[in-house]
């Protein structure tokens, strides 16, 4: 079953945050494992509110210097963040368990979102920076000529090298860093391309029980770019945690 995030649309332009818990019921050697539906937990939604307008005096007779420095919200991209905790287990195929661990919590590892659900994980490479601009006209995310595109926002860069089922990501790599509490750019979502499909995968490393943009404690933040047309994407969740 598919879930859409409810925007609460009221205005164009609209930027907004979702807390998601996850626990994986498999982790065996640090593969990439879906994340499935009932391993979600969806905290609440936010957006940056309309401000009011303030007002000025004016008098006949004056000529007066005013210029202003306005924040517009962003309707190119999309927020997460959250906690991640393992539940190891001994399963059949049917999900029957057969012992049950004290779960813990992820000390390294990536959370990986696609609007793909066949990914072949062991097909990722470390894009060129060509393949930004690429993925921006091609598959029209955040495709628009704003500061908030993608090829202006996922720049070569350094960041946490990992790896992806035994295959080394290494800098540099097209990525972007958000924020923690004190501004300070500091969770990594990278770029990454599916060989051979020329799709995109974005992986965002985890920073265990870290402070995030809001001040409470997180294990990751992502940053998603919007299919532009619509408004919209639909992102499947993957997960290689240790």
């Amino acid at each position: 079953m598919k879930k859409q995030i409810d925007t609460g649309w009221s205005f164009v332009l609209i930027y907004f945050f979702i807390f998601i818990f996850i626990i994986l019921s498999q982790i065996v050697n640090a593969v990439v494992d879906g994340v499935n539906e009932s391993e979600m937990i969806f905290g609440s939604s936010e957006t940056r509110s309309v401000d009011a307008a303030a007002s000025i005096d004016v008098q006949g007779g004056n000529i007066t210097e005013f210029n202003i420095s306005k924040y517009q919200q962003t309707s190119e991209w999309q927020g997460l963040y959250g906690s991640l905790e393992v539940q190891m287990t001994l399963e059949d195929a049917s999900g029957n368990v057969f012992y049950n661990w004290t779960s813990f919590n992820v000390n390294n590892g990536e959370v990986y979102f696609s609007r793909y659900g066949d990914v072949d994980f062991a097909n990722i490479l470390d894009p060129l920076a060509s393949f930004v601009p690429y993925v921006q006209n091609v598959y029209g995310v955040a495709n628009t000529t704003g500061a908030d595109n993608l090829t202006s926002t996922f720049v070569d860069g350094v960041h946490t090298n990992f790896e992806i089922n035994g295959t080394s990501i290494t800098s540099p790599t097209p990525r972007v860093l958000t924020y923690n509490y004190t501004n300070s750019p500091i969770f990594e979502t990278v770029l990454l391309r599916e060989g051979g499909v020329n799709r995109d995968v974005y992986a965002a490393i985890i920073h265990e029980n870290t402070v995030g943009f809001d001040g409470t404690t997180v294990d990751y933040q992502a940053l998603l770019p919007i299919q532009t047309s619509t408004g919209f994407a639909q992102y499947y969740v993957y997960a290689e945690l240790s």
